[in-house]
């Protein structure tokens, strides 16, 4: 999978990504122009997942604490986004779930939830 990036993002999204379960399969990574006003979109990212292919907006972060998701939801854009970030701990795993938060994280955790798709 070549990562399109701008700058050095890709450095930010490929062991996210590279850690994937087998089972995930990245199709596409395109991010948004640097030239692009913060939208709250880094990327638009293609999964496929047992045949079906969904195509996600991603944005980018450090994760380390609760206080870091409670901000990721206060700032996240009104449609579906998918948190791609450092390895998170249990806690913030779960609470991620709990909060309804798709996340992929370096270490290879996956949380992905719409109408009719369901990966974790």
């Amino acid at each position: 999978m070549k990562y399109l990036s701008r700058e050095n993002e890709s450095a930010d999204t490929k062991p996210s990504l590279d850690a994937l379960p087998e089972h995930i399969e990245v199709a596409d990574v395109r991010y948004q122009p640097a030239t692009t006003p913060d939208s709250g979109v880094d990327a638009s990212v293609t999964l496929t997942i047992a045949g079906e292919a969904r195509t996600f907006n991603a944005e980018v972060k450090r994760i380390h604490r609760k206080a870091s998701l409670d901000t990721f939801l206060q700032t996240r854009p009104p449609h579906e986004t998918l948190l791609i970030c450092n390895p998170l701990s249990t806690f913030l795993r779960q609470y991620s779930e709990e909060k309804g938060i798709n996340y992929l994280d370096e270490a290879g955790n996956a949380h992905i939830v719409q109408p009719g798709f369901f990966c974790t």
